[in-house]
């Protein structure tokens, strides 16, 4: 797994997808092969070709499928539902409701036939693989499919995981061809990255077989329709654990989760209050699209509990790392019966059939005879003493114990599986019903295993479709929820994500084994349960083997009614009713009557409060008024002194000026007398 804080680039995502297609690829080879033994198809192509070149038939008797369908059928009829239980009692109408909306939306998608589909492939080839998504082509607010069956040939797992159903796997990925016009159209990012579209399947890269080249030599339909150029889009969901510190809040007394960064900032302030803390990881998961070694989209995972890509594991080849189902087991002692069988056809085919060894001249007619010679009603005509030229031959005999061969090939299927007849109800023989049972218990037993895995499969999901439910259609959508009265009605989904829960799968209560035996078990307990005055409870209808709609229509009949009310009796408690609405309504028109008054007393001494306010608004008006007229008197009279005072300067001025004048004037006539004087 990655670093701490490191990411994963697709050159990465590119070579976990190389190592698993080259670690799985002889399970890839022997899950097509079982697939085809699942279907019927028992003989290679190689086999077939042999045997029509020998004027063989391939007979398939497919005594597999008859035990592949019980296993299916047992698991349809004991269906598993997960159930959310509350840690807190007063929890219990929240997790009624959020068990309500899981079956609401299993309902939608056929969770249950898709999971079933998944076990089929499982028990066919050892893996099924189921996703959980939102879909919004459906529904554009968003649909939850609980559980989608996965193709098991299109999906490559981290071939290190040891765990069932893949629980301490690193990564998981989902390998699809999607045509370039989708892809281009779902992630436009795409079109940057380098065309390296390609049909090549990881098998064709095989030598070309051309045994059966000759059944096609004539054959132009494939010409002029190439298969369309597609990209190979890898879905790698993988977790990443970060490191964070959980800290103890003084004041709640909770844990606080805090990211390294975070609680670098805060350490030293936590160091010298004295608050502890603990150093641990948090898992992270993500979901990151790839073709080639280019990331085309990167998100968070649609859950942070885990894969919503999930496995279902049969049994463990530990050596190999691989994971194998029934087929396994029952592939030789299916494929050594349909041999045994084509063998003996060819035998009574070709063997002789009797005959005789005739002197030529015996027969009047040669070829007459021959064309007669097996005809019961034939007259063969001889010459006279042909009877002593005819001797007849011996006819071909079986070897001894061929049929105890046979024996042992019809019953090599269930000797290697571990399934006997009981369990397709075919056991050839007179036994009691009780050891039938119990031989059919049997084969279940060894079977415990796949169903364990499909529990744990149903139980690992849980989390999951809790946080995608929570996350993405807990928005106060209406959804169809039945009550424990048995009838239906529309209810708005919001749930408390405070709330603890505890997963658990139990079986449906409609699984029809299930409602059998319960009623057996019941009716054998009724006559001690009356003896000792314990009452059978209600909800014993639920178990009966009858319609669901019968069974919702007995338990409203079974529902407790009141009892109609003695008409007087009802008539006193109507007047006493009546009274105490009359009461209560007097007592509310007073409680009315003094809240009016209080509020009109209220809004009253609000008014004398405003009106004191507004006039001392009006006296701290007026004397900011008359101080401002004051304050302009002043700075008039200031500006007349100023004007005085210019004004007596000026003249002042003009004064000295004619002063001067008349000085410069004397002095001027002064000069000019003396001059004249001098002249």
């Amino acid at each position: 797994m990655a670093q701490e804080e490191n990411k994963i680039d697709g050159q990465t995502i590119q070579s976990w997808y190389q190592g698993c297609r080259d670690d799985s690829k002889k399970w890839r080879d022997e899950a097509k092969e079982m697939f085809d033994l699942r279907a019927g198809n028992q003989w290679t192509e190689t086999e077939i070709a042999e045997l029509n070149e020998k004027r063989r038939i391939p007979i398939v008797m497919n005594r597999v499928g008859p035990y592949f369908d019980s296993i299916i059928g047992y698991a349809a009829n004991n269906k598993k539902e997960m159930r959310f239980l509350p840690r807190g009692n007063d929890d219990l109408a929240q997790a009624s409701l959020l068990n309500e909306a899981v079956r609401w939306a299993d309902d939608l998608c056929c969770a249950n036939d898709e999971e079933l589909d998944a076990f089929d492939d499982m028990i066919t080839c050892g893996m099924g693989w189921t996703e959980s998504r939102m879909d919004y082509k459906i529904d554009p607010e968003g649909q939850l499919i609980t559980a989608e069956r996965i193709d098991p040939m299109e999906m490559y797992w981290d071939v290190n995981a040891r765990k069932r159903n893949l629980g301490d796997a690193t990564y998981v990925i989902h390998a699809k061809r999607y045509e370039r016009r989708d892809a281009e159209k779902r992630w436009p990012r795409i079109k940057d990255v380098t065309p390296d579209w390609s049909n090549e399947d990881e098998h064709r890269v095989e030598p070309h077989n051309a045994t059966n080249a000759w059944k096609y030599e004539n054959d132009q339909s494939g010409v002029g329709y190439p298969e369309p150029e597609a990209y190979l889009i890898l879905r790698c969901q993988w977790y990443l654990d970060k490191k964070v510190y959980r800290v103890s809040d003084p004041q709640s007394g909770q844990l606080v989760t805090l990211s390294a960064a975070k609680f670098g900032k805060l350490k030293d302030g936590f160091d010298q209050m004295g608050i502890k803390y603990v150093p641990g990881t948090e898992r992270h998961y993500y979901d990151t699209y790839v073709t080639g070694d280019q990331v085309i989209q990167e998100n968070e995972a649609p859950s942070n509990k885990g894969f919503t890509l999930r496995a279902m594991c049969a049994k463990r080849d530990r050596n190999k790392k691989q994971w194998y189902g029934i087929g396994r087991a029952v592939k030789d002692p299916q494929k050594f019966s349909n041999k045994f069988f084509s063998d003996i056809m060819y035998i009574l085919a070709s063997n002789r059939k009797g005959g005789a060894f005739v002197e030529t001249t015996a027969l009047a007619d040669p070829r007459q005879a021959e064309e007669d010679w097996n005809k019961p009603d034939a007259m063969i005509k001889l010459n006279r003493g042909g009877m002593a030229g005819i001797q007849e031959r011996d006819a071909g005999v079986f070897p001894t114990g061929l049929d105890r061969l046979m024996n042992y090939a019809i019953d090599a299927v269930p000797n290697t599986s571990g399934m006997n007849p009981e369990m397709i109800g075919m056991a050839d023989r007179n036994q009691p019903g009780v050891l039938e049972e119990s031989r059919k218990e049997a084969g279940l037993t060894i079977l415990a295993p796949l169903f364990s895995a499909k529990h744990r499969h149903t139980r690992e999901r849980g989390p999951i479709i809790f946080d995608m439910m929570k996350k993405f259609i807990s928005d106060g959508r209406l959804i169809r929820i039945t009550g424990d009265d048995g009838q239906q009605r529309q209810q708005p989904l919001i749930i408390d994500d405070t709330i603890t829960y505890d997963v658990i799968v139990d079986e449906v209560s409609n699984s029809p084994n299930q409602r059998q035996e319960v009623l057996r078990i019941m009716m054998q307990l009724a006559p001690t349960l009356a003896q000792a005055n314990v009452p059978i409870p209600p909800d014993i209808v639920e178990y009966m083997p009858f319609p669901n709609t019968l069974i919702e229509k007995w338990k409203q009949a079974l529902a407790p009614k009141e009892e109609a009310p003695d008409p007087k009796v009802q008539l006193e408690q109507m007047k006493i009713q009546s009274q105490m609405k009359q009461a209560e309504l007097k007592a509310k028109q007073d409680e009315m009557k003094m809240q009016a008054d209080a509020q009109k007393q209220e809004r009253v001494a609000m008014a004398e409060e405003q009106k004191h306010a507004i006039q001392i608004q009006e006296m701290q008006l007026d004397a900011a008024i008359k101080q401002e007229e004051l304050r302009l008197k002043a700075i008039e009279l200031e500006l007349k002194q100023q004007e005085m005072g210019m004004k007596a300067q000026v003249t002042v001025h003009e004064n000295v000026t004619d002063l001067e004048v008349a000085k410069l004037q004397s002095e001027a006539a002064k000069h000019k007398a003396g001059g004249n004087k001098d002249g």
